[in-house]
């Protein structure tokens, strides 16, 4: 509105409603630039207690599968990963896929090695 592309039109319920310049934008004559701030929040659920001596054994199967594929080990799964996956054990792949940093190619990847570990944690713990 403060730009003039759009009306406020009534006192008890108004509505907005479009001017000339805004046809010339739908027309494609003009284009509107907005610029906008995006604030990050920070994650803390991660920095929340997980289970380190599980983590520890993911770290050394994420190395395992990093050394096999020639690859650094933060493309196969990020520590914030790896420690979620240790604050809530996911053992099937839906419950996979709802931690952060695994999408369908990373479960398809590296999915039943990471359920089998922590399936094989739990059952010795």
């Amino acid at each position: 509105m403060r730009s003039g592309y759009l009306n406020l039109e009534g006192d008890k319920y108004p509505i907005i409603t479009l001017t000339d310049r805004s046809y010339a934008v739908l027309k494609g004559h003009e284009q509107i630039h907005v610029r906008m701030e995006i604030k990050k929040e920070k994650i803390h659920a991660v920095q929340e207690e997980y289970d380190e001596v599980l983590f520890e054994a993911l770290r050394l199967l994420r190395k395992e599968i990093a050394i096999e594929e020639k690859v650094p080990p933060y493309i196969v799964f990020g520590d914030n990963t790896l420690k979620e996956m240790c604050k809530y054990y996911p053992i099937t792949d839906e419950e996979l896929l709802d931690i952060s940093g695994v999408g369908k190619n990373k479960l398809e990847k590296y999915g039943d090695r990471f359920i089998m570990e922590i399936q094989k944690y739990k059952k010795n713990k």
